[in-house]
This record gives C-alpha cells, structure tokens and sequence, in this order.
C-alpha cells in the first residue's frame, strides 16, 4: 500500500510536465527520464494522450469560423420580422379595445359635461326663487339712514318684533 502512494506522488510530478513535454520545452536530460518513466507507467501515458487529445480538441475550437454568407443574414432578418408580425397580430386587438374605450369614456365625460353645464343655471334660478319667497314676507329696506342718529331712532321707532 504504501508503494502505491509513493507511486501515485511520482506520477503527479511527471502529469505535471506533461504539457511541456508536448511543447518540447523539457530539457533533453529531463525528456529522456518522462520517456523512461511513459514506457513503464500506463496512467501517465493514458494521461499523454488526454492531453494530446486537448490540444487537438482546442485546436481544432480556436480556427477561425466561416463566413455564414448573405442568405444567413436574410434568413435571419426574415424571421425577426416574422416574429415581429405575430406580436403585432397578438397586441391588435388589445390596442383597438383600449382606443374604443378611451373614446367612449371622453363620449361620456362630454355630455356629462354639457348636462351639468346645462342644469347648473336652473337650479340657481331655483334658489333665486327661494330666495325671493322668504324675502316677500321681510318689509322692504328703507333708504339709507344719513346719520347714527337716523339708525337709532329707526331701532327704537320700529317695530322689529320686540
């Protein structure tokens, strides 16, 4: 067990060069030991191939993507105006409610409006006449007295119901 240990801890030093030694970046002294060490060990080579694996995967990532072409484009355009119609299809009928309803509400607001307008002198003439009834049973108002002494003989004179 504890050979195995010791083995596993050898092996992440050598995983750990790995990528330098696909670059060859290793010393030759270096390389020659990780090649010894490749041809006695089956997960550090299983390792080797991962990573030669990686490098082709990303490779083959990193190349530059082709140019889609102009029908890509107007595929595309064509479709954002499909989208575009079916959402205006969806909110139309929507909108057209809404505007009826605002011009049945201003509808309503102006006769209201026009009738209040036309009701409001009446019933002020109702209350001028009120007015008048309770009036017509108060004598009429003399003319005005030129002096205070004029008001206080008019109080005393007077019969004001006392």
């Amino acid at each position: 067990m504890l050979s195995t240990r010791s083995d596993r801890t050898v092996c992440i030093g050598y995983e750990l060069r790995l990528e330098n030694y696909l670059d060859g970046a290793e010393d030759p002294a270096a390389t020659a030991e990780l090649a010894a060490h490749l041809e006695s060990c089956t997960r550090c080579r299983e390792a080797l191939e991962a990573a030669r694996l990686g490098r082709e995967l990303l490779r083959e990532g990193l190349a530059p993507a082709k140019d889609p072409g102009a029908t890509f484009t107007t595929r595309v355009m064509a479709g954002i105006r499909a989208d575009e119609g079916r959402r205006q299809q969806f909110w139309r009928p929507l909108q057209v409610l809404a505007w009826r309803l605002a011009l049945t509400t201003a509808a309503a607001l102006m006769v209201l409006t026009v009738y209040l307008y036309e009701l409001g002198p009446a019933s002020n003439r109702v209350q001028v006449s009120w007015q008048s009834q309770v009036s017509e049973g108060l004598p009429e108002p003399a003319t005005q007295p030129a002096s205070q002494d004029e008001v206080l003989l008019s109080l005393v004179g007077g019969s004001n119901g006392y």
